[in-house]
């Protein structure tokens, strides 16, 4: 068992086999400085940094340039321009047999403007910090349409989405769950197992090429 006592010992080492996470870092940074360390990427945890980078998405299917595409990511575009998140804004519509059905974006509640009156909380540190892309008070752009449609009892099964940025891991479990089959996309990044778990559950995923 490894313990600060012994960890002198280690420093007699000709190479040190360590798993590639922020704790054994640390470990290396404040106590073995000059030995030879390997690092490994075995997975015996969700590392931190593993959970909070940022990866490419990567399409399904050739990037779509279709006039159709663009018009829609087109509508879900002004749809983000209503947005009031200085943070990042997200349009969000679907389409059910190429035709529109709901349309929305990221919006705060009880009021657009609450989190500039109240406070909000990702001011309070450095923009782009990925600690924070989560830390709001917005319902997202595609989670406000599924609530739409379980409000109004409109089926999503078999609908398309179409949406500006990625959708984060919370919305990717709704979208499964809402039986969507597609989303085309402009942008974006996918965390932890968001686009994995979108592809296992046979979602398609098309990126838009605007221009």
């Amino acid at each position: 068992m490894l313990e600060k006592e012994n960890l002198s010992e280690l420093q007699r080492a000709d190479l040190l086999v360590f798993t590639d996470d922020e704790v054994m870092h640390a470990i290396a940074a404040a106590h073995l400085a000059g030995v030879p360390i390997s690092y490994e990427k075995i997975f015996l945890r969700w590392d931190k940094m593993a959970a909070i980078t940022a990866h490419p998405v990567t399409a399904d299917m050739a990037i779509s340039e279709d006039v159709f595409d663009r018009e829609v990511m087109g509508k879900a575009r002004k749809q983000a321009e209503k947005s009031s998140d200085w943070w990042r804004r997200v349009g969000a519509v679907i389409l059910k047999d190429n035709k529109v059905i709901l349309q929305g974006f990221n919006q705060h509640k009880p009021t657009e403007q609450a989190p500039y009156i109240d406070g909000d909380p990702r001011a309070n540190f450095d923009a782009g910090d990925p600690h924070l892309k989560d830390m709001n008070t917005a319902l997202h752009g595609e989670a406000g349409l599924i609530a739409q449609a379980a409000q109004k009892g409109i089926p999503l099964q078999g609908t398309s989405l179409y949406v500006t940025t990625f959708p984060c891991p919370t919305c990717a479990l709704s979208i499964i769950q809402a039986g969507i089959k597609a989303i085309y996309y402009a942008e974006g990044y996918s965390n932890l197992s968001a686009e994995q778990g979108l592809k296992s559950a046979g979602v398609k995923l098309i990126r838009v090429k605007e221009n």
